[in-house]
């Protein structure tokens, strides 16, 4: 299979094409590579076209350096737009993985394993929540279909009668459940032999585990359940924890053979900040250790390591005052360094820098020698990371955008409703909202996560509002009969008005211009 990898970079813009040399000439250096590597283009730049120059450079480098099996992961926090992403990733000729989409199935897939020259590529997505953050969820029909499986090959067939087979297949309704637990048992027994070792060998380690924080093994855990089902026409409440724990922890075992059967190459993880809980490793985080088994992987054929690209416009939390407990701006900032940098040598590097940096910056007349430690910082982190705003792409710096200056209209009805939620505001005790009169409509409506509109709903829960008042339909509040009939509803807010006759006034204007 050939890539025109030239043909691929040639359609990408200036900046996303050198951004995607660089990411790729950094993680795939011969001397000190960057093995991760942080895209953080502004929002609306084309960070996953930028992966896609990456994917297929790394796709030519592997195929010239004698690899002939290529697996590459995308990881999104949402499964919808993973099964979208992915097909845009896929360079021309490659067939994303769309059959796999779970690391616990993995171990039956009939992955790509460069016999032929067509079929060397597997591009597959994956989300956290279905691979890696299992908790005690049971998972998929299939995927206890494989756990049953595994252990029916480790245990041997005499510990699986039916009642054995219910906890596996409780929960079916259609058809016959056992039945087709047992149809897709004889379907995967062939499939699992490669793995069975691999399985066998983490359940021990698993069982290791758990007797060191005096907890059942699985076995023991299974064996119980079985004895709780004798003679049980119903499947009991208080045996369904141990059944999502049994199952929980299969799944996780089979994820981790997974990992080892697939052997990435590289792994995308697109707005890794939804999951960034899962780039520190902690004590008891199974999901956390998991994703470092697929981010730290070693082909122990070639010896070669996963390399991981991450994209995002907001890798670290925002600046943030002492005031706010929510987080820490800069020490989320030295975290995804510490992820990235893989070396706490480095990451001391970078914080004696920064002091340094900030020593400088805030001592009288030392400006001179802040800017060659700027500099350096700047080496450092350019090594493993990139970041494109608009304001550096458009020749005026003007961020493509146009600056407007517009009238704002103020209708009577807009001053109704401001008085209305000035009342509102008042009778819950909330202070002025003219600020937010002027952001937006119909706050109480839209509003979501604010204190106003939680004081409000409290009082109407305690019953503080009484008709012909308060909530009813008027100024300042949605009429839902008129929203149920697509009426034409009243903006009552100026911006909102202006937006709508703008767009309006553009419509009108590329109607003339299309006779």
């Amino acid at each position: 299979m050939h890539i025109d990898v030239e043909a691929v970079l040639a359609d990408l813009k200036d900046f996303q094409r050198r951004t995607a040399r660089w990411a790729f000439q950094r993680m795939f250096a011969d001397r000190h590579p960057a093995i991760r590597f942080l895209v953080a283009d502004e929002v609306g730049l084309g960070k996953t076209h930028v992966a896609k120059g990456v994917i297929v450079q790394a796709i030519d480098h592997l195929r010239r350096t004698g690899d002939a099996r290529h697996d590459i992961v995308y990881v999104c926090s949402n499964a919808a737009i993973a099964r979208q992403n992915i097909r845009k990733l896929a360079p021309e000729g490659i067939e994303p993985r769309e059959d796999v989409d779970r690391l616990t199935m993995l171990a039956i897939a009939k992955l790509n394993d460069g016999t032929t020259s067509q079929t060397s590529v597997n591009l597959l997505a994956i989300t956290p929540g279905t691979s890696l953050k299992f908790g005690r969820s049971t998972g998929q029909f299939r995927e206890r279909c494989l756990a049953y499986a595994f252990l029916r090959a480790h245990w041997g067939s005499g510990v699986m009668t039916r009642r054995a087979r219910w906890i596996f297949w409780h929960g079916i309704t259609w058809g016959n459940p056992d039945e087709r637990l047992r149809s897709e048992e004889r379907r995967f027994r062939r499939l699992i032999k490669q793995s069975l070792g691999d399985f066998a060998e983490l359940l021990a380690e698993s069982d290791k585990t758990r007797r060191s924080h005096r907890k059942p093994t699985l076995r023991a855990v299974f064996d119980a359940l079985v004895e709780g089902l004798a003679w049980k026409r119903t499947f009991p409440d208080d045996l369904q924890e141990e059944r999502r724990e049994l199952i929980g922890e299969v799944r996780r075992i089979m994820a981790t053979v997974g990992i080892a059967a697939l052997r990435p190459d590289l792994v995308v993880l697109d707005e890794f900040q939804r999951f960034k809980d899962l780039l520190q490793p902690e004590p008891d985080n199974f999901a956390a250790d998991l994703a470092h088994r697929l981010f730290n992987f070693t082909d122990p054929e070639t010896g070669r390591a996963t390399r991981t690209l991450l994209l995002s416009a907001t890798p670290y939390r925002m600046y943030t005052t002492d005031d706010q407990i929510e987080g820490n701006h800069y020490e989320d900032f030295l975290s995804t360094c510490s992820f990235l940098l893989r070396d706490s040598a480095q990451l001391d590097r970078l914080r004696r820098g920064l002091n340094a940096l900030r020593a400088a910056l805030l001592t009288r007349g030392s400006l001179s020698s802040a800017k060659p430690i700027c500099e350096g910082i700047g080496t450092q982190l350019r090594g493993v990371m990139a970041r494109t705003e608009r304001l550096s792409i458009t020749p005026d710096r003007d961020g493509m955008l146009r600056e407007l200056n517009a009238e704002v209209p103020v209708a009577p009805v807009d001053l109704r409703a401001y008085v209305r939620i000035g009342d509102l505001a008042e009778s819950v005790e909330h202070h002025e909202p003219t600020e937010y009169w002027k952001s937006g409509p119909y706050l109480v409506n839209f509003m979501e996560g604010y204190q106003l509109k939680t004081a409000v709903e409290r009082a109407a829960e305690d019953g503080r509002f009484t008709a012909g008042e308060g909530l009813d339909p008027g100024p300042g509040f949605l009429v839902w009969d008129e929203v149920d009939e697509y009426r034409r509803i009243d903006p009552q807010n100026g911006r909102l008005r202006w937006l709508i006759d703008d767009l309006e006034r553009l419509r009108a204007f590329e109607g003339l211009a299309l006779f």
